[in-house]
């Protein structure tokens, strides 16, 4: 009798745990950034600098969900969409790609030089002034370098509006302000530890 109590419990108790277990949510779509291409820029050495970089990012944005902000302090993020991996590792990567694209730098060894360039995200996410309008892609990298003797500020950021307030409009705002960020951000590079040599 007690067996059948019991079975008929589980039996229950798994029924009614149906919709925990299974989910009628559509899978998260998955959103991709690509490096920006930067092999235009004139390139002063022979040889690369060996790239060493650290990246770090304020609390808040450590996350693999595209994030918004607003209207007012609220922090949240677009359902059902996310980034490749968590933040730091897609950033550190397009900046790392990116910046072998100038020539100036190289993950593999170059020359003798070392440039250490220690960033943070401080900026990385959608910013609503209203309910439903189109949002303001805010992005910015901060921290410093050091190229040998040489070492500088760095400071890039770029803001753009999304065309509209759908999911692609809003990645492609993403792209577009991030390859202003890491353009920008080659720049400063280029005037800390090459210009004048």
């Amino acid at each position: 009798m007690n067996l059948q109590r019991l079975t008929s419990a589980l039996s229950i108790l798994l029924n009614g745990c149906g919709s925990i277990l299974t989910s009628d949510q559509p899978a998260d779509q998955i959103y991709w950034l690509e490096p920006q291409d930067l092999a235009s820029r004139s390139t002063v050495p022979t040889s690369a600098s060996r790239l060493s970089l650290i990246l770090t990012v304020i609390p808040g944005l450590d996350t693999d969900r595209i994030l918004i902000k607003g209207p007012g302090p609220l922090m949240s993020h677009y359902a059902g969409a996310r980034w490749a991996d968590n933040l730091p590792d897609v950033v550190e990567s397009l900046i790392e790609r990116s910046l072998e694209s100038t020539g100036l730098f190289s993950q593999a060894g170059g020359d003798s030089t070392e440039s250490d360039i220690d960033l943070e995200v401080r900026e990385f996410f959608a910013v609503a002034l209203s309910l439903g309008s189109a949002p303001t892609i805010r992005v910015q990298l901060a921290g410093i370098v050091e190229c040998g003797a040489k070492s500088g500020v760095l400071d890039a950021r770029a803001a753009n509006i999304a065309s509209d307030n759908r999911l692609n409009a809003i990645v492609d705002a993403f792209q577009r302000t991030l390859g202003e960020v890491l353009s920008e951000l080659a720049t400063q590079l280029q005037r800390h530890c090459y210009d004048g040599i």
